[in-house]
């Protein structure tokens, strides 16, 4: 077909970096060899650690390049690799999702009706070949096919052997029986044959630039191989499963024939100027090799299935010998050879893979979400395998470190850490929070893509009677195990039915940014105006107990997400840089925004973030929001009238704001992205509106009309400015943001009642931590922590005890006051209860809806515990009415004990009277926390 293109050209820096002066010859395109091998296994090649298998010349690839270890192919099997490779799409949308048909084995076996197959690639695809033939190169596919009749419609000059057959129907020796390629002399051995040709097109291609698409048949049955390649391994002692003679020789060969192409191109001159990657379509031929330690063989979604070795060398981009650990997929071959040629994509593409050249030269990781698989269609199992099904319709998601794997005839699910458990050995799934994450990652692709997931079942199935063999009835260790009982233990909560007569309440949760305990009037402010948050209190609760996750904000916005204290969060410090912002949440961090979304809830976060900053794991879209406004980045923060903000994935200029001036605040906007969110919500909406205003944290910055109202009302003295910003009254501008803060407050309580949403809303107001000490904030002119001794950053009373407050009409009592010691890992598991989904495990928080709705089983916190790695790494511990702090942990600082319940502003330190309460205390400390490698404890943190 012929390829529509836009102007979007993929530059490649290394290839155009220098300059062409006059008369100056332009840096030539690589040439790129893909040498791509049917069924070998992750451990079938010596380089990956095979002691059977002898391999030198792909040893002397991967010493020459650098080495995937975590490489997957696209698919379980062989076309819907091939398909994806060519595409550059995955399997949805392109519908090549298995070999052949979908409906493979007895229909009496099959529970479901499998969704139709594609087994041509459409000619509206525009492939790779069809990419880099049109920059120029000259295209070749050599070997097999396996998506329609004939590669020369799909952008190759030169076929030779590809059709739609799978495999070599007239076997490895001559005569091939192969329509699209000629006999040679009886008992030549197709492999051999395969690379003769390609080194034909090499030659006659020297000039370049090529692309050699060398695909071998090898080493797909018929397990066939050369006498002497045979005889070689006949007699060699096996390694584990790894003993077949005849595979052994045929990988043999396959080596050869890579060490011949290596060859040629050292021979033409041409080694420098080649790209040349070696992998496979998919893992190996489960009764013929091992793939060990991997669990399982081609055909499944197990990592033996999928994980695949790759090897890349480009002279001069990649450094030899070597290797990364970043997962990638056979889909990412696709922009990686577009980007290396200078290519133009076709018009409206957007591969589904990532360019691997950051990786390959150095420059840079890969901004990637998560590896998908899907596979809605059935596959037979060889007879050897005692079952009747390698794969039953599954579908697969890998995020970070961990993996799940579904199967659509139950629903069932398993989870693996394939970072520490690569042979799959540990399902995580009866601990099911990491989960829930990969499951709504992996539906909502679903989604995106339209990938059709059967589920109309199949009249002739007839259910089986468990045996041993069967994983879907029998636990791993052998005993049996009930369909019910497994479902109701493992399998995802759902949301509540829609017929529901009690509708779970949406919920707006508004955190203020360095607000101190008593700077409001409810808990005991004079000098700042706060009516609606006093509003909020009367027709609520107010908790006097509270306490935020961290001293400072990004720690504490981590614990507030996902439910884990500082001693075991993923961020427990500030640490971070201007623009690329903090240390980012990981993918496998599960947060309240997600849990929300599984159950059914519509999210958004509107204001500041601070868990991760562009091109991270932590931005907020990745992080369960489907509606995201604001600063990603702390220190961007520091500014109120910021140059941009980001919408979702789009960085929005505020023109503005532009040079200096003081156009539009940052908090004004936020809130009217917040009431235009709550104006389009439907009564049988649920949704979760977060919104992490940034003040009244500093710069001293407000608008007029607002700074009106205490500009003269007090003596002031200039705030010179620094890292902040100065300002001529500065406790005038401080109050002014609170109550300008406190207005919008009002404003959203005000649009929940007129769209009729207040009566079923549950609103929460909160800060962060304690009150500020710099910018020319005045804590102690307002009395900002109260009777509370510290301010932010410290792990005193005063730098932790928040203000709390939630209203939810009718269900919360008016005007109550609650004593409840509670904190912001709590608020995860008790939203998550109101939400109707079960309670998570794994987290340190306790669900406090009891409390809220006033019933009587209130679970209560053994302790609570904080860490700051500040000043030397602060510890603290509340138990009860006694509070511990340890001010220096790299110095193991005297512990300091205080009675809360006598002493609330921890003027006394009475731990010489109690040492068998220190002693507790101490105990507690130390088995709270966990290691961490981003905040080790030798790091000293002081910004």
């Amino acid at each position: 077909m012929n390829l529509s293109a836009t102007s979007l050209t993929l530059g490649l820096a290394l290839l155009s970096a220098a300059p062409v002066g006059a008369g100056e010859t332009p840096a030539r395109k690589p040439n790129i060899v893909l040498f791509y091998v049917d069924d070998l296994g992750w451990s079938d090649a010596s380089f990956m650690g095979s002691e059977f298998y002898e391999t030198p010349h792909m040893d002397q690839l991967a010493a020459e390049g650098m080495v995937f270890t975590s490489a997957y192919s696209n698919g379980p099997n062989c076309a819907p690799s091939r398909a994806c490779l060519m595409s550059g799409l995955y399997p949805p949308r392109h519908g090549v999702y298995t070999v052949g048909s979908s409906k493979r084995g007895k229909a009496e076996d099959r529970k479901l009706v499998p969704t139709p197959n594609e087994t041509v690639l459409a000619d509206r695809f525009v492939t790779i070949a069809e990419v880099l033939r049109d920059a120029g190169y000259a295209t070749a596919s050599i070997g097999k096919w396996h998506l329609g009749a004939d590669p020369r419609t799909q952008g190759f000059d030169v076929n030779v052997a590809g059709n739609a057959t799978g495999s070599p129907r007239g076997g490895y020796f001559s005569p091939y029986k192969n329509p699209d390629l000629a006999d040679g002399p009886e008992g030549e051995y197709l492999t051999d044959r395969l690379t003769d040709e390609a080194l034909r097109f090499m030659e006659e291609h020297a000039d370049g630039p090529f692309f050699l698409y060398l695909t071998h048949y090898a080493v797909h049955t018929p397990i066939q191989s050369k006498a002497a390649e045979r005889a070689k391994y006949s007699g060699k002692p096996p390694d584990g499963d790894q003993k077949n003679a005849k595979y052994a020789g045929m990988i043999d060969s396959a080596d050869q024939s890579l060490g011949r192409v290596l060859a040629k191109l050292d021979e033409l001159g041409l080694a420098d100027e080649t790209l040349v990657v070696f992998t496979s379509d998919n893992g190996g031929h489960g009764p013929v090799t091992s793939m060990a330690p991997l669990r399982g063989a081609k055909g499944m979604l197990y990592e033996g299935g999928i994980r695949v070795p790759l090897v890349v060398r480009w002279p001069g981009r990649v450094v030899p010998g070597s290797r990364s650990a970043e997962p990638v997929i056979g889909l990412d071959l696709y922009p990686t050879f577009a980007e290396a040629a200078g290519a133009t994509l076709p018009e409206g593409m957007e591969p589904d893979g990532l360019s691997l050249v950051p990786l390959l030269t150095g420059a840079g990781g890969l901004a990637r979400h998560a590896l998908y698989w899907h596979f809605p269609a059935y596959l037979e199992a060889p007879k050897q395998l005692g079952r009747p099904f390698r794969t039953t319709p599954a579908g697969a998601i890998r995020m970070g470190d961990f993996k799940l794997i579904e199967f659509f005839e139950d629903g069932r699910l398993e989870l693996y850490n394939v970072k520490t458990d690569v042979g799959e050995t540990e399902n995580l799934i009866a601990t099911p929070i990491k989960a829930y994450k990969l499951h709504l990652n992996l539906t909502a692709w679903r989604e995106r893509v339209g990938a059709p997931v059967p589920v109309e079942l199949e009249p002739r199935y007839v259910a089986p009677i468990p045996t041993e063999l069967d994983p879907l009835y029998f636990a791993p260790s052998g005993a049996p195990r009930r369909r019910a009982d497994y479902l109701a233990k493992y399998a995802l909560p759902q949301a509540p039915p829609a017929s529901s007569s009690e509708r779970p309440p949406n919920v707006v949760l508004i955190m203020a940014d360095d607000l101190g305990y008593a700077e409001v009037g409810c808990y005991g402010q004079t000098k700042i105006a706060t009516p609606n948050i006093d509003r909020l209190a009367a027709e609520g609760v107010r908790f006097t107990d509270f306490y935020a996750g961290a001293p400072v904000c990004a720690p504490s916005r981590c614990v507030l997400m996902t439910g884990l204290h500082t001693g075991h969060a993923w961020v427990r410090g500030n640490r971070g840089k201007p623009v690329v912002g903090q240390v980012p949440l990981p993918l496998e961090a599960v947060t309240v925004a997600e849990l929300l979304q599984a159950a059914g809830y519509t999210t958004a976060c509107i204001g500041k973030w601070g868990l991760g900053g562009p091109n991270t794991t932590g931005l907020p879209n990745l992080q369960g929001f489907d509606r995201w406004f604001g600063y990603l980045d702390q220190w961007n923060a520091h500014d109120h009238y910021p140059d941009y903000l980001w919408s979702d994935d789009e960085k929005v200029l505020l023109s503005a704001n532009a040079d200096g001036v003081d156009g539009v605040h940052s908090h004004d906007l936020f809130t009217e992205e917040a009431l235009l969110f709550l104006r389009e919500r439907e009564p049988d909406e649920p949704f979760f509106l977060y919104v992490p205003y940034a003040i009244p944290h500093v710069s001293l910055q407000v608008p007029e009309d607002s700074l009106a109202q205490y500009a003269d009302r007090w003596e002031e003295t200039p705030f010179e400015g620094g890292h902040y910003a100065a300002h001529p009254k500065p406790r005038a501008a401080y109050a002014a943001m609170v109550t300008r803060m406190d207005r919008d407050v009002g404003r959203i309580l005000d649009v929940l009642a007129e769209r009729g949403l207040a009566e079923n809303t549950l609103v929460i107001f909160t800060s962060d931590n304690g009150p500020s000490y710099a910018g020319g904030a005045d804590s102690k002119f307002f009395a900002s922590a109260g009777p509370l001794r510290g301010l932010k950053g410290s792990l005193w009373e005063g730098g932790i005890r928040v203000p709390f407050i939630a209203r939810w009409p009718g269900r919360i009592a008016r005007g109550t006051v609650s004593d409840h010691v509670s904190a912001f890992q709590d608020v995860l598991p008790t939203l998550v209860e109101l939400a109707g989904g079960p309670a998570p495990t794994g987290i340190d928080g306790v669900s406090f809806a009891p409390t809220l709705l006033g019933r009587g089983d209130q679970a209560q916190h053994d302790y609570l515990y904080w860490e700051a790695p500040v000043g030397g790494w602060r510890q603290a511990v509340r138990k009860g009415r006694w509070k511990a702090v340890r001010t220096n942990m790299k110095q193991h600082s005297p512990l300091k004990l205080f009675d809360l319940a006598a002493d609330i502003g921890e003027e006394h330190d009475i731990s010489a009277e109690h040492p068998e309460i220190v002693r507790e205390m101490e105990r507690i400390l130390a088995s709270a926390r966990t290691e961490s490698e981003l905040w080790p404890l030798e790091v000293n943190e002081d910004r």
